[in-house]
């Protein structure tokens, strides 16, 4: 798997693999809802929120509050929609 990094200034574009960064694994939370309606209808609605910090970044925590870098973490708002034959 790979992740590319695109900076584009007025005079420079950079690109680079910014997987490393990142780490390949994370747990969490979920909680949500759904109901089926008789007309096979459904929906549902879920919130997901990370456990784990997911940069791989190795520093100082005294930078990373100064600088205003706290952990990275994931957090994903689901909806969906679908029908039930």
């Amino acid at each position: 798997m790979s992740a590319k990094g695109i900076y584009s200034g007025s005079t420079t574009t950079i690109t680079s693999d910014i997987k490393d960064y990142f780490k390949g694994g994370d747990f969490g939370i979920s909680l949500g809802c759904g109901y089926q309606h008789e007309s096979g209808i459904n929906y549902s609605i879920r919130y997901n929120m990370g456990l784990s910090n997911t940069d791989n970044i190795e520093s100082n925590d005294a930078l990373r509050h100064d600088m205003g870098i706290g952990n990275q973490t994931n957090r994903v708002f689901q909806f969906s929609l679908g029908y039930s034959f």
